[in-house]
């Protein structure tokens, strides 16, 4: 049996930011991270934005956000210091901050983005290959490379075979993370 998406960013249709000034694809909305993956699982969104250059962010008071560049370095200003962030790096911050995406190493990227209602914890954003054994705690995988009849960023059952085939770059989304703006 081979393992399927749950989700298929092919199939989803990107929508402007809240602030008009880019676009994401919602690969998982507030409701859908309990109904697909069990009923005590927190609510959630997750969503793919493309970054095509200098922007601010659209400000989320009540969220904690995760945020991970996909082909491109770049550079964020949040709550007016500047932060780098390298492709393939996670940061996370506040909603409530003022955020601008102030310049990419090259355009279009993509980011990767885990919101979770700010309320002391929640899920958090790892990145991670289909071997790595955090993958059997995982809630979500999402692929960030095409691979192993998945496409780039669907959303996949981390446990589903993925380790039997060649290692295929994932984004985690794991049980537990720690409040507070970090970069880790």
């Amino acid at each position: 049996m081979t393992a399927r998406p749950l989700v298929r960013f092919r199939d989803r249709r990107p929508q402007p930011w809240a602030n008009g000034l880019g676009s994401t694809t919602e690969l998982l909305g507030w409701s859908d991270g309990p109904g697909l993956f069990g009923s005590d699982g927190p609510a959630w969104r997750l969503s793919i934005a493309r970054l095509d250059g200098p922007a601010p962010f659209s400000p989320l008071p009540g969220v904690d956000r995760h945020f991970l560049p996909i082909g491109a370095d770049v550079r964020l200003r949040i709550a007016g210091a500047d932060i780098p962030v390298p492709a393939g790096q996670v940061c996370r911050f506040s909603g409530k901050d003022v955020v601008e995406l102030l310049d990419l190493t090259s355009a279009p990227a993509f980011a990767v983005n885990l919101m979770v209602r700010a309320s002391g914890g929640g899920p958090e954003l790892v990145m991670a290959d289909s071997h790595d054994p955090r993958c059997a705690a995982a809630i979500a995988a999402l692929t960030l490379t095409p691979g192993g009849g998945f496409g780039r960023f669907d959303i996949v059952r981390p446990h589903a075979g993925l380790a039997s085939g060649p290692a295929l770059p994932l984004a985690l989304v794991l049980p537990g993370a720690a409040p507070g703006p970090t970069m880790v």
